[in-house]
Parts: C-alpha cells; structure tokens; sequence
C-alpha cells in the first residue's frame, strides 16, 4: 500500500567465493604434510601408497577450506575475511516493496535480480483490479502478476498481462441517478470475470478509484455514489476482496500525481534512478497534475511545503514534488475559457440551465453545443483572440499565480499523458498507432494557431516570431497531419470531430508555456502506452493492492 513514509533499495546477496590462498597459510595450513591433518586419522587406516596419501591429505584440506568458507560451527570465519553484499548495481535491484520494475520483455516486469541463495521455493500467480473513474468516463484495469517470494524478504514480480475496457459517460454523469451510476460498471466487470477464476475473486483485491469528476460534486452526491457503487459490488455472488472503508472511495489528487508517476518509471525502469527518473505530467477531465523526484536543493527550499512529499512505495521511500490542480483538468478549463467570455454567467443560465456563449475559440458563423455539469452551452464562433482568453485563464486567477513554476522541471525529460497525448493524436502531431511520440511546446502553439487562425495571439507579434523561429510555417504543415486519419479527415473534418479544438489547444499551449514556464524549444513526450501497458495512474495503484 503506498502510504506517506521513505524510499530504500535493499542491497543485493551475492554467493560467497572460496579465501583466497594466502587466507590459507593464514590458518596455519602452510604445507599438505602438516601432520595435524592425519591426526583425525588412525594409523591403520594410513595408506602406505604415497599417491593415496597425498590424495586423502588433498581431500582434507578442500574439506576444511570449504567448512571455513561457509563459516560452519567452529570454522566461522571472522567477519573481516567475509565476503560483503555487493551494492545495487541497477535501478531493478529493489526491496520487497517495490514489486518490480525492470522491463524485461513487452508486459513483464522484475523486481529484483536475485542470486542463486535468495531465490525462494514459492511462485504463484495473483490479480489486481483497479477502476478508474475519471470525469469523462469510467475504465476497468484487470493486471495479472506472477510473484516469487525471494528467502531474503523480496519479491520478484512479472506483470503478465493487462485487461482494459473503458465505458462513457463518467459516474458523475449520474449525480442524480446513483443506481445508474453503479449498473454503468456491468460491461466491465464482465472483462474481470473472463479473466480471473471464481475460486479467486475473494482474494483478488479490487479498488474503485474516482477522480476530479466527482470531487467537484456537491458531497451529497459523490457521496451517494460511492456508496451504491459499494453495496452493488459487495452484492455480487461471487464478490472481490474489499478493503472495510477503502476500496469505494474518491482518490486525492495527490495520490493521482504519484501513481501516474509511479507508473510511467516503474515501465522505463527508472524507479530507482532519481538522477534520471523522468517527470509526469498529467491532464485529466477536471484536474491536471505535475510530479517528479526533486534533485536540486533549491526546488525543495522554493517550493510550497505541501509540494514535497515523503512517499513509501511499498516499503521504499520517496521524496517527491507534486500537485493537483483541481479545476485545471481539460474539460473543467473549457468550461472556465468559455466562461471568460461571459459579462455576468448567473445572468445568462436561463432556467432551463441552457448558456449563450459567442466565443472567439471558434470559427465565426459556427454553432455548436456543449453538455457539462447538467448545463447546456449553445456556442457560436465570433471574432477575437482565443489565445489571449486561454492565457487570461492560466495567468489571471487572483492577486496570487495559480501556477507554481519549478526551474528544475525545464531540466528534467518530462512524459505527458491523457489529453495531452490525444489532442497531440487527433490532430497528427503524434503517431498513434506507436502510442505516442516526441514533440515540443511549439508544436501546440502552431496547431492551435493553424485551427484558431489568423486572430490568434495578435497581441504579441514578437512571442509568434519567437516561436516560429527555426521552423517555417511551410515546413511545420509538411510535417502536420501526417499520422492516423488526420490527412483524410483535413482541418474541417477535424473540426467536425471536435468542435472545441482550436480552445483545447491553446488551453495546453498556455498551460505548459504560462502555466509550468515551459519553453517553446523544450521537447516532451506524449504517451498513450509505455512498453504495451497503459500509460495511466492504475498500474501504480494496483501495485499498491499486492500484499
């Protein structure tokens, strides 16, 4: 379980070797005719053959210098002339806690490379479900381990296969049908009950973990939720294993940020290695989240205290930068961009709960319509700088920043997951069909500025030259839309697929730019998948399920 205590690689056993000769001599074993040799003998039984002789005298002392070696009884040796445990040599040496994390081929995983006097007799084959409710839908991880008991108290673990299905809408779709909520998780379990065993499901551990959707529900609701969720799944004939309290319950942002960052160094290997460890950035529906493993003195003395945190990942401590910024999540900013727009929002709700939002984020003469926390927005296109509002929307939330800016970030190889990657996918930045890829800041503001058009960022002619430098409009469009259907469908079908593009673009392109003070230049990796495993927060909770 990944509670809030430090991280330590355990060192690795290796066999003893055989002292060398001169540890030999210093045992007084200084010629093969030493006569206390034969002293265990009787003289009868001495061969009178010298070739037999020298032969017994040869025995005995490979006897006494293996008895020596093993230190048995009165042949133990000082601790001086023992051989010591040699150090981690690499970042898959790990405790019992860590529960692996070296990639040895697509979907498996070792945890500790053990040697010949740790490996244990017991090796057996576990399960783990983890649901993640996120605000726009719901998704079932069914992980399957093989764990071997190591005599040293580790544990070497594959993870043998991945079961994923999502469904849509999200539970807190259901805020006033919470029946609804719980019947909306059948078609998954259904993927749970071809993969596990019913004489398994009772020590199979299962865990629903919500996420911004319903934090920002009146507590009520999420509440009566949760609950029926719970009750539905303890009522199944053949029930998981279920914590008391726990199982059923609304995730902590912070929790968020550290098993998405769990996750993705656990896939790469890097769970040990803090010098190169990689940055997680997420971008959930309605929270967006940042977390890495802080190297400079300075990140830890600058940044707000309930930025650091001491994790223990099963067993081994963490020192961690992270936070959750509720309200920030792509779907909960679309909601704030268009609100930007709006003089007086409580004036424009009619009593329907239907809003009239002209927006520049969308093309002029366009209408469009959005459904979000049970309001409808009737949307159309007008003119002015979209990118302007998205900023306003990162930079301009009170007298203090939102936004707190670690330098140590810009250092730092950083993997973005969720809707940073699928809009970087829709739109041919990426290639889907490798589950990701390596772009750069710039990228989003040239997309956007492709899909809002010719008003977009108008204010500051400097800031565009400055990101087109090095890269021509012409040679950005040579590489743009090259990957999945994105050639076929052009900008307009682009567009019919997902009105909100030109706004979900420019909201990214602030985020990282004016939000994290990411440069144009810095490059970034956005991921759907790491290694065949799904780039998400799930495989670092279901970690945390084994026992």
């Amino acid at each position: 379980m990944i509670t809030k205590t430090r991280l330590r690689a355990d060192s690795k056993t290796v066999s003893p070797s055989p002292p060398p000769t001169s540890l030999i001599h210093r045992r007084g074993f200084k010629s093969n005719s030493n006569p206390s040799l034969l002293s265990c003998i009787p003289m009868d039984m001495v061969p009178r053959n010298s070739t037999v002789l020298t032969l017994i005298i040869v025995i005995s002392i490979y006897l006494l210098v293996t008895l020596i070696t093993i230190g048995f009884g009165p042949f133990n040796l000082p601790a001086s002339f023992k051989p010591r445990p040699s150090s981690p040599v690499s970042s898959s040496s790990l405790s019992d806690a860590q529960l692996g994390v070296r990639r040895v081929e697509p979907r498996n995983f070792v945890s500790s490379r053990a040697s010949r006097l740790t490996e244990a007799s017991t090796s057996y084959k576990t399960h783990s479900i983890v649901f993640d409710a996120g605000s726009t839908g719901t998704r079932i991880h069914v992980f399957t381990f093989r764990i071997t008991n190591l005599r040293n108290g580790g544990k070497k673990v594959k993870l043998l296969n991945e079961d994923f299905k999502q469904v849509k809408p999200g539970l807190s779709a259901y805020a006033d049908e919470p029946k609804e909520a719980a019947n909306s998780l059948i078609p998954l379990l259904e993927i749970a009950f071809k993969r596990i065993p019913v004489n398994k499901r009772s020590s199979t551990p299962l865990a629903v973990k919500a996420t911004a959707g319903l934090r920002l529900l009146p507590g009520h609701q999420a509440e009566a939720i949760l609950e029926e969720v719970d009750t539905f799944l303890r009522g199944l004939e053949y029930p998981f294993k279920m914590e008391s309290n726990s199982s059923v319950s609304i995730m902590d942002g912070e929790d968020e940020g550290v098993f998405g960052w769990f996750t993705i160094n656990f896939l790469l290997n890097l769970l040990n290695n803090d010098l190169n460890s990689v940055a997680h950035l997420d971008l959930g529906g309605g929270s967006t989240q940042v977390t890495f493993t802080p190297i400079r003195e300075k990140t830890l003395q600058r940044s707000p205290k309930d930025f650091i945190v001491e994790r223990n990942l099963i067993s081994t401590t963490k020192q961690l930068y992270t936070h959750s910024y509720l309200g920030f999540g792509l779907m909960s900013s679309r909601k704030g961009i268009l609100h930007r727009a709006l003089t007086n929002v409580t004036n424009q709700i009619s009593e329907d709960n239907i809003i009239h939002v002209n927006h520049p984020c969308f093309p002029e003469n366009t209408k469009t319509s959005w459904v979000f926390e049970g309001r409808t927005y009737l949307i159309e296109g007008t003119q002015g700088d979209c990118f302007k509002i998205a900023r306003d929307y990162v930079t301009n939330q009170g007298e203090q920043p939102i936004f707190h800016q670690p330098g140590e970030l810009l250092s730092r190889e950083i993997y973005a997951i969720s809707y940073y990657y699928d809009r970087a996918s829709d739109v041919g930045l990426v290639n889907a069909t490798q589950n990701g890829g390596s772009l750069r800041v710039k990228d989003y503001y040239l997309a956007a500025k492709i899909f809002c058009g010719q008003q977009f960022d108008t204010l500051n002619p400097d800031r565009t030259r400055l990101v087109e430098a090095g890269r021509s409009d012409a040679q950005f469009n040579s590489n743009f839309m090259v990957f999945n259907d994105a050639p076929l469908l052009g900008i307009n079908g682009i567009y019919a697929e997902n009105p909100f593009i030109c706004l979900d673009l420019a909201y990214i392109t602030n985020l990282l730019n004016a939000g994290y003070d990411l440069s144009w230049q810095k490059e970034i990796n956005v991921v759907k998948r790491v290694r065949g495993v799904e780039s998400s927060w799930a495989l670092g909770a279901a970690v945390s399920l084994i026992r």
